[in-house]
């Protein structure tokens, strides 16, 4: 959890975030917690995990964070980002078409990656660029409070 925690860092102050594939809700859910000033939107398409995410969420009071069932290419148009989230979802040249639409011309991706996150940019990048994206780099965050700091790759698009 905590090295999902350490990615909220890099998220302006009271915006508004998609997170796609939530799953067991790592990174959204962890965002939640740290970031009150965060409104989030939990993008999950199985049935199961959407009632475990509303039930979690329930249970710990969290009035900003709302799931939405969906496969996050159906979400655009739903929900319009200014930061997109992914975690253990898919490669980045496959997971830049399902995250940057959401951001309807303007914002970043944060994707949790591993050590291939660079190879991973050389993959995407053509992807990347025509989806929009400006500007890619590896972020390492929590490099003072985790033993393997958490490896992200961001995406800027628009401005």
């Amino acid at each position: 959890m905590l090295n999902c925690a350490v990615v909220a860092e890099l998220i302006p102050a009271d915006a508004y975030v998609a997170d796609v594939g939530s799953g067991a809700g790592l990174p959204g859910l962890t965002f939640a917690l740290a970031r009150p000033d965060l409104r989030l939107t939990l993008i999950e398409p199985l049935e199961r995990r959407v009632t475990w995410l509303n039930e979690v969420i329930d249970d710990l009071g969290l009035d900003n964070v709302e799931v939405l069932r969906s496969r996050a290419e159906l979400a655009v148009g739903q929900v319009k980002a200014d930061v997109v989230t992914a975690r253990a979802v898919s490669a980045l040249n496959k997971l830049a078409p399902l995250t940057i639409p959401l951001l309807e011309g303007h914002g970043q991706v944060l994707a949790i990656k591993g050590r291939s996150a660079a190879e991973e940019i050389e993959k995407a990048a053509k992807v990347i660029r025509k989806l929009g994206g400006t500007d890619t780099s590896v972020v390492t965050v929590g490099e003072d409070l985790l033993e393997e700091p958490t490896t992200v790759v961001r995406i800027v698009v628009g401005r």
